[in-house]
């Protein structure tokens, strides 16, 4: 956009300038100067807050109204988990702290306070920057719809994240935890069978509270207080409670442990993306597994739903190489997988959607304690797939499009560690290579 300097004599014969331009059909201007450089200094001025945003006219607006305003733009083209995890921000964090005001009355300043009041209730620096990374989100929201100039959480120094430690299984402890992990698909007579024979090994004063908990579907808080466990502390008796437990079959009666372990291992999948695998996904003929779709659960419209999503990026969607040994036990959990609406992989005996927290607490778990391995996440088994290809020397380039990263950098900064230990021996190799070579010469 160009602008002019307009030029005037007063009566007493002295030149006078000012600025002008237009916006749009309207022609603006600026006051009389004395000297021409002042009015082009105007100019520069006005022709900068023009194509800065800054000539608009500031509409004052809660931080509360704001929030609704950018999420009513922003729920379309989020997966329901994304919407689920925005809304418990602004619900829990956001709106009760900075909701009644007016957000260019929040500074640098206020936002610096809230980060460490956040960090004095025991909050991660990761779950801290979650929070800001929403709140960034509706300010540069607002600075678009001319509600604020500037962002102020741009002046803020962030908390650093510090990079843990990732864990994974090595080979002869995935070797302990599948021997550990149940191999067939019992049915219902199996299981009740198996159930009363465990039951009446129980001591008396037990048999009616594990009872209650299948039949009457009692939480393991209350077995907890029907046990009469009166030494310890309550997340003792809690912890004997479960212990007890754990032996017995699960009421969600899926019992395709081995199989969804075994593939977990074997592909790398995260765990919505197994649990949302259909039957068509995967390609027996081509040895490959196609990742469509994720499972997530949470509450929608304040039900707690199962909803098949898109993945976690469009790297994420991907096909995934498999050995003849995945394929076969798949294979041969299809002829005992229940039938269900969706053509689920891992479902429940009725056809359900499994729930996470139920697969880690009755299945993964135990498992592992019934292995002697420490307490590990299932998402760690993703991890011990990429050891396993960085063991076997494979590329970079290939783990990070198995593994459905989005850039090859988060496979390095995940992984890097581990392909550091290869190096002194891919050192060897070429040292070796080229002596060799100059020896026959």
């Amino acid at each position: 956009m160009k602008g002019y300097i307009e030029t005037r004599k007063t009566k007493e014969g002295e030149k006078r300038y000012r600025a002008g331009w237009r916006i749009g059909p309207r022609r603006l201007h600026g006051v009389w100067r004395d000297k021409r450089f002042k009015a082009t200094a105007d100019l520069r001025k006005a022709l900068h807050d023009i194509d800065t945003g800054q000539n608009w006219p500031i509409q004052r607006i809660t931080l509360s109204d704001l929030a609704e305003k950018w999420f009513a733009t922003k729920t379309a083209d989020l997966k329901p988990s994304t919407q689920n995890d925005y809304r418990s921000t602004l619900d829990r964090h956001l709106i009760p702290k900075f909701g009644h005001f007016k957000i260019d009355q929040i500074s640098p300043a206020m936002l610096e306070e809230y980060i460490a009041e956040l960090r004095g209730t025991g909050l991660k620096a990761k779950t801290i920057v979650e929070i800001l990374r929403v709140l960034n989100q509706a300010f540069r929201y607002a600075v678009r719809r001319h509600h604020i100039r500037y962002n102020p959480l741009s002046d803020v120094q962030k908390p650093r994240i510090e990079k843990t430690e990732m864990d994974f299984l090595r080979v002869e402890e995935i070797h302990a935890f599948l021997s550990a992990v149940p191999r067939d698909w019992k049915t219902s007579e199996d299981l009740q069978r198996d159930f009363n024979r465990r039951v009446g090994e129980l001591p008396e004063e037990l048999r009616s509270v594990v009872v209650g908990h299948y039949v009457q579907n009692k939480t393991v808080k209350r077995i907890a207080r029907e046990l009469q466990i009166h030494e310890g502390t309550v997340k003792s008796r809690l912890h004997s409670a479960r212990k007890i437990l754990q032996f017995f079959p699960s009421r969600s009666d899926f019992h395709g442990d081995y199989v969804l372990s075994l593939s977990a291992i074997l592909t790398g999948m995260r765990e919505g993306e197994l649990l949302g695998m259909q039957w068509n996904d995967i390609d027996f003929a081509a040895h490959k597994i196609r990742v469509r779709r994720s499972l997530w659960r949470g509450k929608i419209f304040g039900k707690w739903q199962c909803v098949l999503q898109r993945p976690k990026s469009k790297a994420a969607i991907r096909d995934i190489d498999v050995g003849d040994d995945l394929l076969l036990e798949l294979r041969k959990h299809k002829l005992v997988c229940p039938k269900n609406d969706v053509d689920l992989v891992f479902c429940t005996r009725t056809g359900t959607p499994l729930e996470v927290r139920t697969l880690m607490r009755w299945h993964f778990l135990p498992a592992l304690e019934r292995a002697g391995l420490r307490r590990i996440r299932f998402h760690d088994l993703r991890h011990t797939y990429a050891s396993l290809l960085i063991a076997q020397k494979e590329s970079p380039k290939y783990i990070q499009i198995q593994l459905g990263h989005a850039s090859i950098k988060t496979t390095f900064d995940t992984y890097g560690h581990l392909m550091e230990e290869a190096n002194p021996i891919a050192a060897s190799r070429l040292a070796s290579a080229v002596l060799a070579r100059t020896g026959k010469n």
